[in-house]
């Protein structure tokens, strides 16, 4: 499915990922969001200062956060297929 941020919404941290679209909502409010954002259909940056503070300051920040994909539980670092070699 999407993932829909809440235009209210300032700050979010984690691991998001989406068959669909990650939207961050229609704002004017500055959205920080750190972590890991994949949406297979795509993103949708929504927001926007209205004004030329958008020439000076991002209005969206996406940090990278390698320390959630280090404490990741167990179950999710295993990879779901696996490959066997059958005779011909």
């Amino acid at each position: 499915g999407n993932i829909a941020i809440d235009a209210a919404v300032s700050q979010i941290e984690g691991v998001y990922i989406a068959n669909g679209t990650i939207s961050t909502g229609e704002s004017d409010t500055k959205f920080i969001g750190e972590g890991t954002f994949v949406g297979w259909g795509g993103v949708n940056l929504q927001r926007d200062f209205e004004g030329t503070r958008n020439n000076t300051e991002p209005v969206e920040v996406f940090r990278y956060r390698p320390d959630f994909k280090l404490n990741l539980p167990g179950f999710l670092k295993r990879p779901t297929i696996e490959w066997q070699e059958v005779a011909p």
